[in-house]
């Protein structure tokens, strides 16, 4: 008996082992960090990306046809600058249907812009393969990851959060940075299935490939733009959501694993049901809520949650709290829909996600639940450097654990501070689409910000909140967010 209790605390250990190194992850994207954009870069921004992507699993490598409509939102540059990490080959670069000659290194894709181009449209095609960056370790150090299942079909999957989508497409590279529509056409051979971002178009048939066209008419980051691959069995359901809409809800499992994965499906549902309370509706009713299984921990992408083989819980109390699926999820108001302006403003993300994990524990297990799982929480802060640092400009310097723990600690504060109901009206007002009124017109103009990109700064959340409460905030942004001193005076006594 003894040794059966040692051998269940050996397990349990192990597994909040786990859990931590999932939230204490540094260098987010380190090989190849996300930062900011070129000065030529923020005249123009990349409106749509339509793409035809031939899959080699046995090659490790993709064939790509890369359409990108440009608009200029300024004086068009001499020389136009993308993104591209080195070592894919280039066949064709053509601008309006156009040859031009272009140049491809140091990680740039660069070309004149002809003086025949439109001055405010162009659309732009590329033609290239080749084998995309590897993750040493996804999804922190990201990139594709390249494996088999059981019985030995390809699984494959993508992380890029921290590097951007220029891992393996032409872009822009910064915080921040969507396209307001998006096609994906995935050639992979048969029986695979490849999953996508947005909502599935039409699939067609040859002898030894399958082609799935994914759409999105939905604002969409650009390292959001994925898809796996696997031998996926695609499980469906529906969901009625707050907005009146009927909303498709996909999980593609393995074979094997669709038990668990089932049970996942139905999760899901009830986390997005409870979310909707505190965000508003879900943000992409015309797409899909879809969870697909990965070799790799998880990720939050749009309309796509990546989510590792193994069920992820932690205990609060007697209760077992699936914190992986509810932090991804949440990611889609918080982070896909919601997103930071800067690399500075990254906790906006990670901090809001990790409290919805709070608010959903305590609606579903109670208060005391809830209070011992922000114990949890404040037991895992580290406190070795500020939640927001001035000089951070790359993806890789924004990266702490404590954005995580710390941050929901933060918002549980401000919650304190105001009290429940002007606290949760604010929160759902945060969450709301910007609007020509809310927009400050003068905030981050170089990103050439487009209405309903919602891209947000902490001196604009801080703000929003002054303007919901007559209780002082600035000490209690102060402290918890650009320095390191002891917070615990914010929080409640029971804390």
């Amino acid at each position: 008996m003894a040794f059966f209790k040692g051998f269940v605390f050996l397990i349990i250990a192990l597994a909040g082992l786990f859990v931590v190194r999932y939230y204490s992850a540094s260098g987010l994207g380190s090989a190849y960090p996300s930062g900011r954009l070129t000065p030529a870069q923020k005249h123009f921004r990349i409106t749509s990306y339509t793409l035809d992507i031939s899959v080699k699993p046995a090659e490790r490598r993709l064939y790509v046809r890369c359409a990108m409509r440009l608009r200029f939102t300024d004086t068009p540059p001499d020389t136009l600058r993308l993104n591209f990490v080195d070592g894919f080959t280039i066949h064709t670069l053509k601008v309006n249907g156009r040859p031009v000659e272009w140049h491809y290194e140091n990680n740039y894709l660069l070309w004149l812009l002809p003086a025949s181009a439109n001055t405010e449209d162009i659309t732009v095609q590329t033609v290239y393969h080749g084998s995309p960056l590897q993750a040493v370790r996804a999804p922190w150090r990201g990139g594709f990851v390249w494996r088999k299942d059981k019985a030995g079909f390809p699984w494959i999957g993508l992380a890029c959060q921290g590097e951007g989508g220029k891992i393996w497409l032409p872009t822009r590279d910064g915080a921040g940075l969507k396209s307001d529509s998006l096609t994906l056409r995935i050639r992979v051979p048969r029986p695979l299935y490849a999953a996508a971002s947005g909502h599935l178009v039409r699939t067609d048939s040859l002898r030894d490939t399958l082609t799935y066209t994914w759409q999105s008419n939905y604002p969409i980051a650009h390292y959001n733009i994925n898809f796996a691959v696997g031998r996926f069995h695609v499980l469906t359901d529906t969901l009625h959501g707050k907005g009146h809409s009927v909303i498709p809800v996909r999980v593609y499992a393995l074979p094997g694993d669709t038990l668990l994965f089932r049970s996942l499906l139905t999760e899901s549902k009830k986390i997005v049901h409870t979310l909707e309370d505190f965000c508003g509706a879900w943000p992409w009713p015309e797409d899909k809520i879809a969870i697909a299984e990965t070799p790799f921990f998880g990720m939050e992408n749009q309309t796509l949650i990546a989510y590792g083989s193994q069920n992820r819980v932690v205990r609060a109390g007697p209760f077992r709290i699936n914190r992986l699926l509810i932090h991804e999820l949440a990611h889609e108001w918080w982070g896909n829909k919601i997103s930071a302006a800067r690399w500075r403003d990254f906790w906006l993300q990670e901090a809001f996600a990790s409290y919805m994990e709070v608010l959903y524990t305590e609606a579903h297990y109670g208060r005391e639940t809830m209070r011992l799982y922000l114990k949890r929480m404040k037991r895992a802060v580290r406190n070795k450097i500020p939640l927001i640092q001035n000089d951070v400009i790359t993806s890789s310097k924004a990266y702490n654990a404590d954005l995580y723990n710390k941050g929901a600690l933060f918002l549980h504060s401000v919650r304190h501070a105001m009290g429940d109901d002007a606290f949760f009206t604010m929160l759902k007002s945060w969450a709301r689409q910007d609007t020509p009124e809310s927009r400050n017109r003068h905030s981050f103009t170089e990103y050439a910000k487009p209405l309903n990109h919602n891209l947000r700064t902490t001196e604009q959340f801080f703000r929003h909140v002054q303007n919901h409460t007559s209780a002082p905030m600035e000490a209690l942004f102060q402290t918890f967010l650009f320095t390191t001193d002891t917070s615990d005076t914010f929080l409640p006594e029971d804390l």
